[in-house]
């Protein structure tokens, strides 16, 4: 179904992305960071319930236990390699969140398509920071 005369953007109200942010972060300070996967999936999924994608709504169905079973992936990695797997780290992260974006309810993308190098990655996030601060 097309919404918004085909055009994309967000149509949520700040407030409303406001009042998730502090939640979920008041969450996770009283969970002292264990409730941080489980909160930052809320805020994505908040995000993309709000999201439209060439006049699609775009949705986000992954699980806060998926995050943490990452996490400690990540971290037993991370000490194995002796804090080289560090690099690898955001496009592993990435991948996961392109896994569960689905407009309409279908993948955007094959997940296992996105395949740029971690320092690329790196190099083009802090570039795009830079110019959305």
């Amino acid at each position: 179904m097309v919404e918004n005369q085909g055009k994309g953007g967000f149509d949520g109200k700040v407030s409303q992305r406001f009042f998730y942010l502090i939640c979920c972060v008041l969450f996770s300070i009283f969970t002292f960071g264990i409730g941080f996967p489980f909160a930052y999936v809320i805020l994505l999924k908040g995000k993309y319930k709000h999201t439209l994608y060439d006049g699609r709504r775009l949705t986000f169905d992954g699980a806060g236990l998926q995050l943490i079973g990452l996490f400690f992936k990540w971290f037993g990695l991370f000490i194995i390699t002796c804090y080289f797997y560090i690099f690898f780290i955001p496009k592993d992260f990435m991948k996961w969140k392109t896994k569960h974006i689905k407009v309409n309810g279908l993948p955007i993308l094959n997940y296992d398509t996105f395949n740029a190098n971690a320092v690329g990655m790196l190099f083009v996030l802090g570039f795009w920071n830079i110019l959305t601060s």
